[in-house]
């Protein structure tokens, strides 16, 4: 229950990070429209025979003046994110990024996200493979030349509790990797493991912070780097824990319905 108690707020805390910067990116282009048209000033009749220039008011005399291709900038990128996508980076844009940070885990991981390449991905798992953030991604994503993905899921699993052992992530994918291949005691192992740890890390936010830093430095601007970092952020274990769940829910109602309710009780 504490395990699930940690893992739901972290969800929460995660889901309001990215509620707050998606909402301050609107904020920003609804006052950038604000600027650009202000709200009609009222004027007398007298005031209105006058010329313009005089009885216009000093707000309108002193605010700096908003570009217009500012504004069209943000509400074309707004549209080209919602027809295209978010993946409009190419490989070579980021040559010099992937070597300012020595073509690190970190980078590689960025790479490999914001392009959409795989041989990214590849470059890390070969030169980083006890980095658990590598290993979470080859977990999900699958090696690109396994010829047995389940075995290869499973080996990336170990090298994430291994590379990570304070982290409980490991130990719940682990759990429904027993259960999906029928080894019930192992996931249940895996189970009172996971719920003796009090951490609980899905790497979101360091993936997070290196796809905005590869969207800046191949030219996007800060809004562009914030909204496309948010928009392709990608939660696939949250699938997993669902499964999981339910299969942990129906292993319990088996062990209630034979009569152990020991067993379903743990």
């Amino acid at each position: 229950m504490g395990a699930r108690l940690v893992y739901s707020m972290q969800m929460k805390l995660r889901h309001i990070i990215v509620v707050i910067l998606t909402a301050g990116l609107f904020i920003e282009l609804i006052l950038l429209r604000h600027l650009h048209n202000p709200p009609p000033a009222v004027v007398s009749v007298e005031a209105s025979a006058k010329s313009p220039e005089t009885f216009a008011p000093k707000w309108v005399k002193k605010r700096m003046p908003v570009s217009m291709p500012m504004l069209q900038t943000n509400t074309n990128f707004y549209g080209r994110l919602k027809q295209d996508g978010y993946r409009t980076i190419a490989a070579e844009d980021l040559s010099e990024y992937l070597e300012k940070n020595h073509r690190n885990a970190a980078s590689l991981l960025a790479a490999s996200r914001v392009t959409g390449d795989r041989a990214f991905l590849k470059e890390a798992m070969e030169k980083f493979p006890d980095d658990p953030r590598v290993a979470l991604k080859a977990y999900c994503m699958g090696s690109p030349d396994s010829r047995d993905p389940a075995e290869t899921r499973h080996q990336w699993l170990e090298r994430l509790k291994k590379s990570d052992p304070g982290n409980a992530l490991g130990n719940y994918l682990t759990v429904g990797d027993y259960l999906k291949s029928g080894r019930i005691e192992l996931a249940l192992h895996e189970m009172q493991s996971a719920t003796g740890k009090a951490n609980y890390d899905d790497y979101s936010l360091d993936f997070l912070e290196n796809a905005e830093e590869a969207y800046r430095a191949a030219g996007k601007s800060e809004l562009e780097a914030k909204v496309s970092a948010t928009y392709s952020l990608l939660l696939p274990t949250v699938s997993d824990f669902k499964e999981t769940s339910r299969a942990l829910t129906d292993l319990a109602g088996q062990y209630q319905a034979s009569g152990d309710t020991a067993s379903a009780q743990a």
